[in-house]
């Protein structure tokens, strides 16, 4: 009996044994062999991961810098066809101008302006337009906005100037005159001045001061004008009395 017990034991071993060798045979591991496995394949998935998110953050910065150097190209264009544009519209205007066609180039001065509000030489078209057209008031508000683009310039300081006495705006005038003294003080702005004094004097029907004004000028040594043109100016002033 009991050597049969231990037959079974024998044969109960041996099957074991068999089994075990024949899952090591199939590669069937132990368990930490599969823990290291596992986080070494966790490694390599997370140097993967990092790779492709610094790949696609350069990505991104990448296509962040073409996208703004497009749009810069775009603007670029845009404002070299607004430029396009207003020098065509410019041209227009003066030929406009030149045809006597005043109202068909205040459209065109106007649509320009709506452009760039800030455009010189379509602002003094505008003004010069409105002049032309007898419309003063907006001829001043035009030099006006010019005047604060250009603090400086004579030419819109003397149109100003001009403008107020032909709407009677007196104290206006004398403001402005006192303000750009400095404008007045060559020989050429001193002339523009006696026209623009005299046309004051015209304005109050003060014709009387504007005739002694006038007399004290020509007997001046500054009155160049009637040196280098040998005019007396005698029918003006018999126009005057």
């Amino acid at each position: 009996m009991l050597f049969k017990n231990l037959e079974i034991l024998n044969l109960v071993i041996l099957l074991v044994l068999g089994i075990t060798s024949i899952l090591g045979f199939l590669g069937i591991k132990d368990i930490n062999s599969l823990k290291k496995e596992y986080k070494n394949e966790l490694e390599e998935l997370k140097k993967l991961k990092s790779g492709y998110l610094i790949k696609n953050r350069e990505f991104t910065l990448e296509k962040r810098s073409v996208n703004k150097k497009i749009k810069e190209v775009q603007k670029f264009n845009e404002k070299q066809n607004d430029r396009i544009q207003l020098l065509e519209l410019q041209e227009k205007i003066d030929s406009l101008v030149k045809s006597k066609a005043y109202q068909h180039a205040l459209s065109y001065a106007l649509r320009g302006l709506e452009m760039d509000s800030n455009n010189l030489v379509l602002l003094h078209q505008t003004a010069q337009i409105y002049w032309k057209l007898n419309n003063l008031l907006e001829a001043t508000n035009t030099y006006r906005r010019i005047l604060e683009l250009e603090q400086s310039n004579a030419s819109v300081i003397k149109n100003l100037c001009e403008l107020y006495l032909l709407q009677k705006n007196i104290n206006q005038y004398d403001d402005l005159i006192k303000k750009y003294s400095n404008i007045f003080n060559n020989k050429r702005s001193s002339v523009d001045l006696i026209y623009l004094e005299l046309l004051k004097q015209y304005k109050n029907n003060d014709f009387e001061t504007m005739e002694k004004f006038f007399n004290e000028y020509l007997n001046s040594e500054e009155n160049f004008i009637k040196k280098r043109t040998n005019w007396d100016f005698e029918e003006l002033l018999l126009l005057l009395r």
